[in-house]
């Protein structure tokens, strides 16, 4: 299995990955009537997206969705499927991305920057979103979606009913949870040193992302 590619989100104009989620209300294809297929092997589910926060609000900012045969064809006449009224856009894409076979197709509902046809849909989000950046490569799997500890820069953001009410700094705990797996003399004793880690991490934030399981054999 492929590592997989991660939800987006624009806060404070800087872009972050969605790292774990915890609540109700995000995008799903599946409340529009959309069933998408795999992208590739880096996409099992089928779709992801950007959101973005403007004035303290969630938006659904960007969306790309593998459709099955069916709604490709209609796609490519330009006559579905909609989503939130828009129709897709079509782009081809190369071998060379995402490693995605030649002459397969993804589908897009970009943003425009002034048009009043652009993908900004309201996203009404109850709950808490664990965002990241600066990536460790060192900590990379080639499976599934990277866990909030590979990062260096985290983010708690709490919503209601898609407004922003709390946003929390969480980098410098994570830099502690950084030193406890780099500590050696806890590695002594594995078990033990992936129980404490796993308690800092899981201590480190509002809400429960019932996190299970750490690495610290690296």
């Amino acid at each position: 299995m492929t590592a997989q590619i991660s939800d987006r989100i624009i806060y404070n104009h800087r872009k972050f990955y969605i790292a774990i989620a915890n609540g109700h209300g995000l995008f799903n294809p599946a409340d529009h009537n959309i069933h998408p297929v795999s992208l590739s092997t880096a996409c099992y589910r089928g779709f992801h997206c950007t959101y973005t926060i403007i004035d303290d609000s969630l938006y659904l900012h960007e969306v790309c969705l593998g459709l099955n045969k069916k709604n490709a064809k209609l796609a490519k006449l330009c006559q579905g499927p909609l989503l939130f009224g828009q129709l897709p856009t079509q782009q081809e894409i190369q071998k060379k991305s995402y490693n995605f076979m030649l002459s397969e197709w993804k589908y897009q509902w970009p943003p425009s920057s002034d048009s009043i046809d652009r993908l900004m849909a309201s996203i009404e989000f109850t709950g808490g979103l664990l965002i990241a950046d600066d990536f460790i490569r060192e900590m990379y799997v080639h499976i599934g979606f990277h866990s909030i500890y590979k990062y260096r820069t985290v983010c708690e953001l709490i919503f209601e009913r898609g407004h922003l009410v709390k946003a929390i700094d969480c980098t410098s705990k994570i830099a502690e949870l950084h030193q406890i797996i780099e500590d050696r003399e806890k590695c002594l004793n594995l078990r033990k040193s992936q129980k404490e880690a796993l308690d800092f991490l899981n201590q480190c934030f509002t809400l429960d992302y019932k996190i299970k399981y750490i690495n610290i054999s690296l």
